[in-house]
Formats: C-alpha cells, structure tokens, sequence
C-alpha cells in the first residue's frame, strides 16, 4: 500500500507510513506538497522548555545560595567562595539564556512548519476575515507584530486630524 501523504511504500505490519508517519488509511494531502515532520521538533521544544524552566527557578534561588556563601566568607575570610558564589550565578544566568534562546527557536520552527503543513490538506486554511489568508510566515512573524492597542481603536485612528467644529455645530444646529 502507498502513503497518501508522501508516496512511500508500507509494509502491511505497519499501522503508520515509516517515512512521514501518516496513519494507513489518513486523507490524502494535496499532490506535490511538502510536509514537515512536527513530533520530534515539538518534544524537543518541550524538553527545552522544561530546562529553560529549571534553569529559571534554580537561578530564582542562587541568591539565597550566595547569601549563604557571602555569611560563610565573613566567618572564614577566603576569596575563594565569593568567587565561587559568583561563578555560580553567572553559570546559572547563561544556563538559562541559552535554554530561552533555545526554546524560542525550536517552538518557532515548530509553528511554522506545523502551520506549513496545513498547506497540504484542501480546504485547510488560516484566515482572518471573510478576504484575508494568513500565510506561514505569520506563524513566526506574528510574535513580533506588537498587540492591538487596549483602547481598542487600530493603530493610526488616535494620529487623525478632525476637521474644527462648523459655525452651525457650536451653536448647537445640526
């Protein structure tokens, strides 16, 4: 039997395509239509996360450590511990930029491929309105488009000149 999704031959044990992983039997996806892999990209984003929150709340308690550390140093005077309780944070702080930076990187390459491959079921689309389609570029880029503002007026409608009052409008006639 062949893949609807990929073409690849599966073997009739196979509950799943061993290429993409599609379930034998899935709708077809459109032809000529590239699909990304999103299981192992969106584990690893989870992994990462995790760490990167890890990191976080054992960075959230190295001062109480170095706390600890600074009272013991006054007790028995070496530079050696100031030192250490330093090297400690500074560890602990680039632990955990390096685990954001990582995080970050891996859910938006997640995002966007797991948005790309909605490109390949017909009918499948992200849109906002009855005219606009929302491309997979916007599933990385829309995180740094900045938030409507609370006023709930779009941007621009506040910068707007009005044009000064009539005669007949201050004086209160229509």
């Amino acid at each position: 039997m062949l893949c609807g999704s990929c073409g690849t031959d599966i073997p009739t044990t196979n509950s799943t395509c061993p290429r993409c992983g599609t379930p034998v039997g899935a709708p077809a996806v459109a032809p000529n239509t590239r699909t990304y892999a999103v299981r192992a990209l969106g584990a690893a984003t989870s992994v990462a996360l995790a760490v990167c929150i890890a990191a976080s709340l054992v960075s959230a308690l190295s001062p109480v450590l170095g706390r600890e550390i600074a009272r013991r140093a006054l007790t028995h005077p070496a530079p050696d511990l100031l030192n250490g309780a330093a090297l400690l944070d500074t560890a602990l702080s680039i632990l955990f930029g390096v685990t954001l930076l990582a995080s970050a990187v891996l859910l938006t390459t997640w995002l966007y491929r797991a948005r790309k491959n909605l490109e390949a079921f017909p009918g499948a689309e992200v849109t906002m309105g009855a005219e606009v389609t929302m491309g997979a570029g916007w599933a990385v880029g829309g995180w740094f488009v900045p938030p409507r503002p609370a006023r709930g007026r779009p941007y621009g409608a506040g910068r707007r000149r009005l044009a000064p009052p009539t005669e007949a409008e201050l004086a209160g006639t229509p």
